[in-house]
């Protein structure tokens, strides 16, 4: 492994971040993805028509008609809540196919300009473009929407978890709260070909890429989900500046309020992993340590943290984990604090990491089958487990931090 101790760019956030912030989501708002609620009650959005009986438009790829009579309630059937509504597992009447069936809220302009980017980010296509050429695998199909009583409700793509639910914080063996690197490269393998197409060839930033919005199914396939604050690029080489998303997987560029590119994914990808091949978050024993904290003093702890870290000292991989120089010299080229030296997808999917530890690209189903006979055996550890009691969850760690900058 190449050992990379070189300083990042000095960080040094302006006492007006907050004004800051506001005003770029103020100015993203009615731009590009705007949208309207028409008299009649239809959504309005991407060329795109969502009334009660479904989508209206030759360039969506709606693969289901829709209605809320189409579909019924499934047991557990809650996957989810958020400020602009839930998300449900829903089955449709006429084909018996499962959903995951996501409700936004009409309330606001932000919650219009949400459903507009996700329309823009997954479900539209180009005139003349293949549904088959213009889609990724990587990226969670679209069925259809309608909308209802002042709420759209788009229907997705069911998978049986996120990849936050493969770790095991509670197991009582600290190796075996995190994914082994041997599951975990096929993984990233998968994401990075999702963000590879979302950078090159939609231009397109996801901009809060964690481990709940990544998805799996029980038979290995993974693939990102939730494209609410997506960005769209001119270019690969375009640049962002809303401050958007999950502060513990943000960027040192973000946070100072910059001009952001597609790194920033990246290193919300390096976070990511981390967390995953740990079983926590890297920040927590930094942050969780300091309860008695308010979230103010813990969000600049974080960012005096990023500030004198050198490159490769940003995480703290402890060595009884017996990570791989590949792994670490691969989560070393996603965290350079030089957003100009972090690496792009493209490059990542041709680390030594990647090609050692996972099938060629036509061979996607061995990958697959790899994590799919892992996710048998972890169910079965938490089954079997316990929970501990104490110490800060990882939701409470998330939720304290964003309530600081909740856009």
């Amino acid at each position: 492994m190449t050992e990379r101790k070189k300083k990042g760019p000095k960080l040094q956030i302006a006492p007006e971040l907050q004004e800051a912030a506001e005003a770029a989501e103020q100015q993203g708002a009615g731009g590009k993805y705007s949208a309207f609620v028409s008299v009649g009650g239809s959504l309005h959005c991407q060329n795109a028509v969502i009334s009660t009986s479904g989508v209206k438009n030759k360039n969506v790829s709606a693969v289901l008609t829709l209605s809320a009579e189409d579909l019924e309630p499934m047991d557990g059937g809650i996957l989810g809540r958020g400020a602009s509504g839930s998300v449900r597992r829903m089955r449709h009447r006429p084909t018996g196919r499962k959903i995951a069936l996501k409700e936004i809220k009409l309330t606001s302009d932000h919650h219009l300009d949400e459903i507009g980017k996700e329309m823009a980010t997954l479900y539209k296509f180009a005139e003349g473009e293949s549904k088959e050429k213009a889609l990724s695998p990587y990226l969670i199909q679209f069925y259809g929407a309608y909308v209802k009583d002042g709420a759209a409700f788009i229907a997705l793509e069911l998978m049986d978890g996120s990849l936050a639910d493969m770790m095991n914080p509670y197991a009582s063996d600290p190796l075996r709260r995190g994914v082994p690197e041997e599951v975990l490269a096929p993984v990233t393998k998968f994401v990075l070909k999702g963000l590879d197409y979302l950078h090159t060839s939609r231009h397109l930033l996801h901009r809060d890429l964690k481990p709940g919005n990544l998805l799996f199914a029980n038979d290995g396939r993974v693939k990102i989900t939730d494209f609410g604050v997506s960005q769209e690029l001119e270019s690969t080489k375009g640049d962002a500046g809303s401050f958007v998303g999950t502060v513990t997987y943000m960027a040192p560029e973000r946070l100072q309020g910059e001009k952001y590119q597609y790194g920033v994914d990246i290193w919300a990808l390096g976070i990511s992993l981390v967390e995953l091949v740990m079983g926590e978050h890297p920040y927590r024993n930094l942050l969780g340590a300091e309860a008695g904290l308010a979230t103010e003093a813990k969000f600049w702890k974080l960012v005096q943290h990023l500030n004198t870290s050198e490159d490769g000292g940003i995480v703290d991989m402890p060595k009884e984990l017996e990570l791989s120089s590949e792994f670490r010299d691969f989560i070393d080229r996603c965290l350079a604090k030089d957003m100009t030296e972090r690496a792009t997808a493209s490059q990542l999917l041709k680390h030594d990491w990647i090609v050692n530890n996972t099938a060629d690209d036509d061979e996607d189903y061995k990958d697959q089958s790899t994590i799919e006979e892992w996710l048998k055996v972890r169910q079965e550890e938490k089954d079997t487990g316990e929970k501990q009691e104490g110490g800060i969850t990882q939701d409470d760690l998330h939720n304290a931090l964003d309530g600081l900058v909740d856009m």
